[in-house]
């Protein structure tokens, strides 16, 4: 009798039922699998529960921690446009907080996406922050009112962070793509925003800070543009004078948006701020906890995440899990726990439409995803393990398949007859 694994890879059957019993597969190696149980920075959990738990369960566990200590309550305030030295005790609470849903997000909703007018949003953003950047560079003035406008379509349009975290993770940037400024700068400075505005959405803001975070975000490194090229571009470790000055970026970044007028005050802070960690090591003025600003703490992670995920010409960046779980294993300490329990919801899963990987060696598209099972979405099989495109599409829950897992994510551009 053949193999359901095999008929899977062949591409000539759809795990609709349960197969026939057979004798069991061979197990997984440990470091081949890639459900949340065998995470190492999850895995105290894991054993204290004593079962395999959902990303959700794990989520609140790990919110139920961190938010046993009064520092939590104030973190769960709403944020506001002031410096933290200017907040006040009587600020409004902030909205229940948002737990992740069980329901299932499929990739026809909301089925009025229209996928290329939300990347003409992608490249309107980067055209202006390479316009910024160069006006920065040359110290010419410049208006942030089209970042509020392009920013506000983004927010306004639903499904469409969605459709820009599939294209800030999976899209490798070109070289030479900016006439004016660093390529790499520019395109991290648009991912880090798609970024911090998938964290804020799971924090619960509303639509007005959304996009403030989302116009903080593509601003933050304003102040490389006055770093020498060769710093910016250099591939390899710092000498300790070369360190010295990327430190100054912050700086120069909160000195550049400083002269845009104290309406923009804030903005000038969270530049200055991105670069702090909760533990006071951060630079330049080694501000800790409540020193730091609500959005520059969002800010703060989502670069982190950008830098792990940047795919360059030569290389692709770690999957959004790996990323997840090296920030959260490793650099802990340093971010706003409230923060990464929402990166660990927002960040983690694999967007809809993207492309994937099985250990079949099957290739398929996510069409649905549970945010309480991030990395166990629902997959169409288009590709067998040999690369031929399937005659019949057929879908796949992982979920229900534990034997199945997947391995990478495929550029569009990758996939078998498109090289």
């Amino acid at each position: 009798m053949p193999r359901l694994s095999d008929m899977v890879r062949r591409g000539e059957k759809a795990v609709t039922s349960p197969p026939p019993r057979q004798a069991p597969p061979a197990p997984l190696k440990p470091e081949d699998d890639v459900r949340l149980r065998d995470l190492p920075v999850l895995r105290q959990i894991y054993d204290e529960l004593g079962t395999v738990v959902s990303l959700a369960e794990q989520v609140h566990r790990l919110s139920e921690r961190l938010e046993t200590t009064g520092a939590e309550v104030a973190e769960a305030r709403a944020p506001s446009r002031e410096t933290p030295e200017a907040r006040t005790v009587e600020e409004a609470p902030a909205p229940a907080e948002p737990v992740p849903s069980a329901s299932p997000q499929t990739a026809e909703e909301p089925p009025d996406v229209d996928e290329e007018a939300v990347y003409v949003l992608y490249r309107r953003a980067y055209a202006f922050v390479e316009e910024v950047m160069l006006a920065a560079r040359e110290g010419r003035p410049f208006s942030v009112d089209v970042a509020f406008a392009i920013i506000s379509r983004i927010v306004g349009t639903e499904g469409a962070t969605d459709l820009l975290y599939k294209r800030a993770i999976y899209a490798r940037e070109s070289e030479g793509e900016s006439h004016g400024f660093s390529a790499a700068v520019i395109t991290h400075s648009v991912n880090v925003c798609i970024y911090a505005l998938r964290i804020g959405e799971g924090m619960g803001f509303d639509q007005h800070n959304l996009v403030d975070l989302g116009v903080a975000a593509l601003l933050h490194d304003i102040g490389m543009t006055r770093l020498p090229d060769a710093l910016i571009e250099k591939k390899g470790k710092f000498t300790d004078q070369e360190m010295a000055e990327m430190r100054r970026h912050p700086q120069y970044g909160y000195e550049i948006l400083a002269r845009l007028g104290q309406q923009y005050r804030w903005l000038a802070d969270i530049a200055l701020q991105e670069q702090e960690r909760e533990d006071g090591s951060g630079y330049p003025r080694g501000l800790r906890g409540e020193q730091i600003h609500e959005y520059a703490r969002v800010v703060a992670v989502a670069d982190f995440f950008a830098g792990l995920t940047r795919s360059r010409p030569d290389r692709r960046g770690m999957m959004p899990y790996e990323a997840v779980k090296f920030i959260i294993q490793n650099q802990r300490a340093l971010f706003n726990q409230r923060v990464l329990k929402f990166l660990l919801a927002k960040l983690s899963a694999f967007p809809l439409r993207s492309y994937v990987k099985l250990n079949s060696g099957a290739i398929g598209r996510v069409v649905e995803t549970f945010e309480a099972h991030t990395m166990r979405p629902t997959v169409e099989i288009l590709y067998d393990s040999q690369g031929r495109r399937v005659r019949n599409v057929q879908t796949i829950n992982l979920r229900e398949m534990p034997i199945l897992h997947i391995t990478e994510v495929i550029p569009e551009e990758d996939l078998p007859g498109r090289r």
